[in-house]
């Protein structure tokens, strides 16, 4: 016979039993193993182990087929390129480091459609002979896309040796490499817009007289050349001056500009330079 007080006895030192023989060792864990596990789950459910990298760049090339690369740190340029050149298999002599361009597009891009509706205006208010003018270059503008374009050298050559031309890039880019082009391209105030062959030695004249000057007294026309660089070249007989025209430039002949003081913000700037500001930012 068990008596109460031993009864209560018994029956602790049978449950201490029970559980030291259903617990194996392996899962005791000691207090300090137990620190250092709880500190890795919080440290892997930590904002920063979810965090978005901090720069995306999306690559396209000619001869190969787009990809994108993401970036943990903020690369500067010659690390972007570098890695976009290993990642497409191309190497520094493939490119045409004269025609390839960087563009932000962190954010959208909102200067086409404020070219397009000055364009608009302008076709308003033009001679019937230059509406149809207007009215093409507005539908080969809209047909383009436009991005924030970065003015800068991608060859890592420069960019290795000039820390001022090699920024860190954070955000979202587009990177065009490209080999060397065979055309420009030849928009605005002429006959037949469009692509023609590009020649060695040839300046901005012969290019837009081939194309169809549409006024004769035209005497200046945009050249932007494929690094983003524009300015004026002298075309006319009393003012012509020979420039070189590098392979991917593109020519604009602006047109002339009706004015109006019922839309003066149309007249804050002339049309033509704003078109060549856009054509500046043109994805390739």
């Amino acid at each position: 016979m068990i008596l109460w007080p031993n009864l209560i006895r018994y029956v602790w030192l049978e449950k201490r039993t029970l559980l030291s023989a259903s617990v194996p060792k392996a899962t005791l864990i000691k207090p300090t193993l137990m620190k250092h596990f709880l500190l890795g789950v919080l440290c892997a459910l930590s904002p920063a182990a979810y965090s978005a990298p901090a720069s995306v760049v999306e690559v396209r090339s000619a001869e190969k087929p787009a990809l994108s690369l993401s970036f943990v740190s903020v690369p500067r340029v010659d690390e972007l390129v570098i890695n976009a050149l290993n990642a497409s298999a191309q190497l520094p002599a493939d490119i045409d480091w004269l025609s390839s361009a960087l563009f932000d597009v962190t954010s959208p891009y909102q200067k086409k459609q404020q070219v397009l509706l000055a364009i608009t205006h302008q076709e308003s208010l033009a001679a019937s002979a230059n509406k149809k003018r207007w009215r093409q270059l507005k539908e080969q503008l809209r047909a383009n896309a436009f991005a924030q374009r970065i003015f800068t050298p991608l060859d890592p050559d420069i960019t290795r040796i000039t820390a001022s031309q090699n920024p860190k890039l954070q955000g979202q880019w587009l990177l065009s490499l490209n080999t060397l082009p065979t055309t420009v391209s030849i928009l605005g105030n002429v006959k037949q817009a469009g692509d023609m062959a590009w020649k060695p030695r040839t300046d901005a004249g012969h290019y837009v007289r081939s194309a169809g000057l549409a006024e004769a007294d035209i005497s200046q026309v945009w050249v932007i050349q494929p690094d983003g660089h524009a300015s004026l070249h002298d075309i006319a007989y009393w003012n012509h001056d020979f420039q070189d025209i590098a392979p991917g430039a593109t020519l604009y002949v602006p047109f002339p500009i009706e004015t109006t003081s019922l839309y003066p913000q149309y007249s804050l700037h002339n049309v033509n330079d704003i078109v060549v500001e856009l054509l500046r930012n043109q994805l390739p």
